[in-house]
């Protein structure tokens, strides 16, 4: 008997993602959808040894277009600069991993974020104490050309230098070079990079305090799809997506700062440790408890108004 309730759950779940008649109908008469994709940007988005996309956002994108039925032709973007004319001039009709606030809402239309990951903050060996955002102003630092994150910075950090890159690889090269204090970044992003290119020079110090939202973008004649995509995405089991950041997110990374700091100032070390691995959680859980605070405070006036009214 169970085991039938389960398998009726299952039909039922299934039943709710898929397309009715009328949206398989609508789905069949679309054209081939043209997907700008950055090259550069391992994990999420680049290309593989045979020029083809691959990365994160690209399982995903393939689990919607087989799920949808979709003719999909994949359009590469040299970097962040390129994908954004490309959307400019309407060479494209799907971005595979971008964010609402990074695009003009008359160009391009975004799906429900299907991942988030943490930004962090990197800096030299060596170099002076940075473990925390606050840490930077009055510095320079580096970031990934995107909109969002540098209204973000802007507000964090009144009297910063901000130096807009248009690559973590170009980001990166600058705080090696000294051209730059810190490098501002999503951890799976430029784990590989310090490890390959620059482990005698770079380390991730901290987390930055915000998250980067991945999600797939429209062009407004295909908003309607959008919707069709979250329904889709909204049933992936943890499982699935637990699966897909194991193939392309490393965790082989030894966070914190340098061992011969560690020997002086080891709560420190541990207390930053502690940072990276709870920022995600904790920003994920920040929106919950606010309006659980809201709700207190609420029941707290409640309650002395009431009081005020029995007091003769």
């Amino acid at each position: 008997l169970r085991w039938g309730k389960e398998e009726k759950a299952s039909v039922q779940a299934r039943s709710a993602r898929e397309p009715s008649a009328e949206e398989r109908a609508w789905l069949l008469g679309l054209p081939t959808l043209r997907v700008g994709y950055e090259m550069d940007r391992h994990p999420y988005s680049f290309a593989d040894g045979e020029g083809e996309s691959a990365g994160l956002s690209a399982d995903y994108l393939r689990m919607v277009q087989r799920e949808l039925g979709l003719r999909l032709e994949m359009v590469p973007a040299e970097d962040w600069d390129s994908l954004q004319r490309m959307v400019r001039s309407h060479e494209i009709d799907l971005i595979a991993a971008g964010t609402a606030r990074d695009f003009d809402p008359l160009e391009m239309s975004f799906a429900q974020p299907y991942e988030y990951f943490p930004q962090v903050i990197v800096a030299r060996n060596g170099g002076p104490p940075i473990t925390r955002l606050q840490d930077l102003i009055g510095k320079q630092v580096a970031f990934r050309k995107e909109t969002a994150l540098l209204s973000l910075l802007r507000a964090s950090l009144p009297g910063t230098q901000l130096l807009p890159t248009a690559s973590n690889e170009a980001g990166l090269s600058r705080v090696a070079r000294g051209q730059a204090d810190a490098f501002i970044g999503t951890l799976p992003a430029i784990d590989s990079l310090i490890r390959s290119r620059y482990a005698a020079q770079l380390r991730v110090v901290g987390p930055a305090g915000m998250d980067q939202e991945l999600a797939i973008g429209a062009r407004p004649e295909f908003s309607a799809l959008l919707q069709l995509i979250d329904r889709r995405l909204s049933h992936l089991d943890e499982g699935t997506r637990a699966g897909i950041r194991s193939r392309w997110i490393s965790s082989e990374y030894n966070y914190g700062v340098p061992w011969k700091w560690v020997i002086g100032t080891a709560l420190a070390g541990l207390l930053v440790l502690g940072l990276v691995l709870a920022a995600y959680a904790r920003l994920r859980r920040a929106a919950d408890a606010q309006r659980a605070a809201e709700q207190e405070l609420a029941a707290q006036l409640g309650f002395r108004e009431a009081l005020l009214e029995i007091i003769p």
